[in-house]
């Protein structure tokens, strides 16, 4: 059996023939609706929201029960956390300062910031009080911990008032006299 192959002469381009048969691409601002995949979707399916995405959350663990804190139950007025079911347990004292409560303040995760200051981030030591916002903490800290602070830095040394005697003026004369007052603000742009 034999093959032939016919071999085909080349072919000759006529470049502004094959240009001028080119569209050019064209863009539409006319809205063809939703796609076909998105059609067939259902779009009136019940939602059930279980949470809400809290972005880089500080994760304390409750001193009782040593647990991570999911809800937090903060005490009124010394404003310690626990864990919400420890707090209402203890609803008269603290647990951690003894002190009297009146309330106990429920709050979500990512909603409170700790002072540490005296102990760690993530340890239970220190002061532990807790704010609703960062420039309630800021000025905790600026309240209780730095007036300590400032009183241990050792005071400085200031340098005993000497009087100095009043400058003279110089006289129109005198300033006369004084060869650089002879050069105008042009002359030294020349020079």
């Amino acid at each position: 059996m034999r093959i032939m192959m016919k071999i085909l002469p080349p072919v000759k381009i006529d470049m502004e023939a094959d240009i001028s048969q080119l569209e050019a691409p064209t863009f539409t601002t006319l809205n063809r609706g939703p796609p076909e995949p998105m059609l067939r979707l259902r779009w009136d399916h019940r939602v059930s929201l279980i949470g809400e995405k809290v972005l880089n959350p500080m994760i304390h663990c409750c001193d009782k029960c040593l647990k991570p804190i999911l809800i937090y139950g903060r005490m009124i007025p010394c404003k310690h956390v626990f864990c919400l079911p420890c707090a209402r347990e203890e609803d008269k004292t603290c647990p951690r300062c003894m002190y009297s409560v009146t309330r106990v303040e429920q709050t979500g995760l990512g909603t409170v910031f700790m002072c540490t200051h005296g102990g760690t981030r993530y340890g239970n030591s220190g002061c532990r009080r807790t704010y609703l916002s960062q420039r309630d903490l800021q000025a905790h800290i600026n309240h209780r911990h730095a007036v300590g602070e400032v009183e241990q830095v050792p005071a400085k040394v200031v340098a005993p008032l000497v009087p100095q005697q009043p400058q003279r003026k110089i006289s129109q004369a005198s300033s006369q006299n004084d060869p650089r007052s002879e050069q105008t603000p042009l002359q030294y742009r020349n020079q």
